[in-house]
Formats: C-alpha cells, structure tokens, sequence
C-alpha cells in the first residue's frame, strides 16, 4: 500500500494507465477509462490514511491461520444467508477473480442476479462505465 502510494505521487498519468491495464487484465478498455480525473482522484483515495486502513482491514479479514498454511479460505459459506437483493456486475475477462467465482455466488445467493460485462476485466466500473451504470441504475431501480 504503502509502495502504491508513494508511486502514484510520481508516476505520470500514462504509466498508470499502463499499470492499472495490466493489474486489472484489461488492456485498452482501462487505457481508454482512466483519464487525468481519475488519475487525480486515485492519487487522492490513496494518499488517505483511512483508505490505507480499510484496505488492510479487508485483506486481513480474508487472511488467516489455514490460508496462510496453503489452505483454502472462502469466502462464500455464508453467502445463503444473504436475505436483500444483490447485483453481481463481473468483467468477463476478470485474471484475479474468474467468472466462475461470480456464477459460483450468484448460485448461492437467494435473490442475486449476475451481470457480465464482456471486454471488462478486473474493473468494469471504469472499462465500461456506461454499462456498468446502466445494469447498476437497473437493479436500484427494480
């Protein structure tokens, strides 16, 4: 965290795009999404020390004991429980977490519907912004 936030004060906006492309296995979609706004405002999320802190809060939440001994932790036994209404949006192309783990917890979860947008990866809510908005307004709207 403490490297990514150290690196976007200097990085220049195309170098970040270029990362973000790669992190998120989007290639172009990203490059297209990403302009200098976005750029700022990330070099700004990430610069607070209260996006620092929920964002180790939510690894450590996922890490423990078994995970850390090669085990595997999941996340979805208790998604059966869920008793509201819930929008999976997925990137098609998502290298971090594959489509089969959406389809997984949408099977899980009562009153879910999934959402695939093709041509996203990692991030379709800044690949595909008009389509993510649109699936999103949708659901809210329903």
């Amino acid at each position: 965290m403490r490297l990514t936030r150290g690196a976007l004060r200097w990085a220049s906006p195309t170098l970040v795009r270029r990362v973000a492309a790669r992190y998120s296995g989007a290639g172009d979609g990203v490059l297209r999404a990403i302009d200098d706004a976005y750029v700022e405002d990330l070099r700004e999320l990430y610069a607070t020390e209260a996006f620092h802190n929920a964002y180790l809060s939510t690894v450590r939440g996922l890490i423990h004991p078994r995970a850390l001994a090669g085990g595997h932790h999941d996340v979805t036994k208790r998604l059966n429980e869920l008793q509201i209404p819930v929008q999976l949006i997925w990137g098609a192309n998502d290298p971090l977490f594959p489509l089969a783990h959406a389809s997984r917890a949408s099977a899980l979860i009562k009153h879910s519907r999934l959402s695939v947008i093709e041509g996203a990866g990692h991030t379709p809510q800044a690949e595909k912004p008009e389509e993510f908005n649109r699936i999103l307004h949708r659901f809210l709207a329903a």
